[in-house]
């Protein structure tokens, strides 16, 4: 998963929190292909909340602590759902303090560069990777940069 979101090691408990809650909601054989947080709570579990670790995701910043020509969202990198599944774990790079956000806006196709000490950029790809379009999210048009190339010059 870290290889995957291009996060470094210091992230390895976030990344191992997300994979156990993974575990105990996917159906386990000895417990006869039943899902664990099913036996455990004795309620059905919902799939609704899961969200792909590491990817982009865009948190509201209130007015009350931005100018007006501040941008009115902040990028953050989503690290998995909190226990009771109402809210989620996202870091923010530039204040570099993990958030716990009720609502935001997740890019599932962008990860980051993998350099979080780089400070020059915001650390995420500029393009999106190219994915299974069936997990992007459907609201989400992300076009990608054109490039124009000059033609050579006749000799």
């Amino acid at each position: 998963m870290l290889s995957h979101a291009k996060l470094p090691k210091s992230f390895w408990g976030e990344a191992m929190k997300t994979a156990v809650a993974m575990i105990n909601l996917s159906p386990s054989v000895p417990l006869d292909f039943d899902v664990p947080n099913r036996v455990w709570n004795g309620k059905d579990v919902s799939y609704a909340h899961l969200r792909v670790f590491g990817c982009r995701a865009f948190i509201h910043v209130p007015k009350d602590e931005r100018s007006k020509l501040d941008s009115k969202t902040k990028q953050c990198i989503f690290l998995g759902s909190e226990d009771d599944e109402f809210g989620y774990r996202l870091w923010d790079p530039k204040e570099k303090k993990i958030s716990l956000i009720l609502l935001f806006h997740l890019i599932q196709i962008q990860y980051l560069r993998g350099d979080l000490q780089n400070d020059d950029n915001d650390g995420f790809l500029n393009e999106p990777l190219v994915g299974d379009p069936e997990s992007a999210n459907d609201d989400i048009d992300v076009i990608p940069e054109q490039v124009m190339q000059e033609a050579p010059d006749e000799p």
